[in-house]
């Protein structure tokens, strides 16, 4: 697959949010215990850096060599806003989907098709899964820094995608949020967890344990009745749960 060249401006200051993710700086480690040889990695090196997803770049290998810097022990792809609408969270949780779709709104959101219900249940089932250039340049820049050895002494490897809560809620459908419909919701949950297991997937390949954080703003927008709350958490959890089947560390 042909990657993209697309450059910009690369002016900025060398400085990200970076957050070690041991389980004591607001990211939620959830399940068992990982990988003995992230655990032991960890007592022998102490906290390990990587950073949260996003940076200011929007040359996708300029990225990478920007996370071979600051955080390669424990290496993240790198999301990349300022290359395009395409790169932002939601059209990256919905794979090939997004492409279909046009450019998120002004706030965030994407639109469904004025279509039946029906045919949007059929049209998350037939989408193919996966980042390509348009949505995800910094993975697949990410991935042949991985091939060429860029990271040769990575102990784990950090992936990252929209959750499932917050995808529900910032899709719209009929001009209102998927969320409010269960049956579109669990359509929906089912197109994002295929996207999310071709990811762990594909981290997967190299050999090293793979931490998976759900970026998931959409759990703080309100706290809701306690049947909301619990909606939400029991969604959560199931997601996490397949997550961990396919092998990651999964974080929120």
């Amino acid at each position: 697959m042909a990657h993209d060249s697309q450059s910009g401006p690369q002016s900025f200051e060398e400085t990200t949010h970076l957050s070690s993710l041991t389980g004591n700086d607001g990211c939620v480690l959830i399940g068992a215990p990982g990988p003995s040889q992230l655990l032991a990695a960890i007592r022998e090196r102490g906290p390990l850096v990587t950073g949260v997803g996003s940076l200011p770049f929007r040359e996708p290998v300029e990225a990478v060599k920007f996370v071979a810097r600051t955080a390669a022990d424990f290496p993240f792809w790198p999301q990349l806003p300022n290359r395009g609408r395409a790169e932002l969270m939601v059209p990256q949780a919905l794979g090939a989907l997004a492409l279909k779709l046009g450019p998120p709104n002004d706030d965030g959101t994407m639109s469904l098709p004025d279509l039946p219900r029906d045919a949007i249940e059929d049209g998350f089932d037939a989408a193919a899964v996966g980042l390509e250039r348009y949505t995800g340049g910094g993975f697949l820049a990410f991935q042949d820094a991985m091939r060429a050895g860029v990271f040769a002494n990575a102990i784990a490897l950090k992936g990252q995608l929209c959750g499932p809560v917050t995808l529900a809620r910032q899709l719209k459908f009929g001009g209102e949020s998927v969320w409010h419909d269960r049956v579109l919701t669990d359509a929906l949950v089912e197109l994002w967890l295929r996207n999310a297991t071709w990811q762990i997937e594909q981290l997967m390949q190299f050999g090293l344990p793979v931490v998976f954080v759900l970026d998931e703003p959409g759990l703080s927008i309100e706290t809701g009745s306690p049947v909301e709350v619990g909606r939400r958490r029991d969604l959560l959890s199931t997601s996490v749960d397949e997550l961990r089947v396919a092998g990651a560390i999964v974080g929120v």
